[in-house]
């Protein structure tokens, strides 16, 4: 007779019921698939540990970045600062080399 004849299970009973569901369920819980209150609680605390770290990390790494940003921008306009005096040094002792030239030349 085929296993999923009425017949067969006609002999199962009450006690085979749980004994398969207790067989079922050990080797889920042994295997990880159903997970008790207590280690899931356990394990869910872990991972909001590491996602409060994580982001912690992340906050630093901003206040770095914006401290850095300021950083760079009063370096450029140091240097553009300085650009800017070198080029008007520049034509003023250009200017002036000039004017003495043309008073030599004359």
């Amino acid at each position: 007779m085929p296993t999923w004849s009425p017949a067969e299970w006609g002999q199962f009973n009450i006690v085979g019921v749980v004994i398969i569901f207790g067989a079922f369920f050990l080797v889920a819980v042994s295997r990880g698939w159903l997970v008790p209150g207590n280690f899931h609680r356990e394990f869910v605390a872990s991972k909001d540990r590491e996602l409060d770290a994580k982001e912690r990390e992340l906050a630093s790494a901003n206040q770095r970045a914006d401290v850095q940003a300021e950083t760079i921008q009063i370096q450029a306009k140091t240097l553009a600062s300085k650009d800017a005096v070198e080029e008007a040094t520049t034509q003023l002792m250009r200017a002036l080399r000039d004017g003495q030239e043309q008073r030599a030349g004359q």
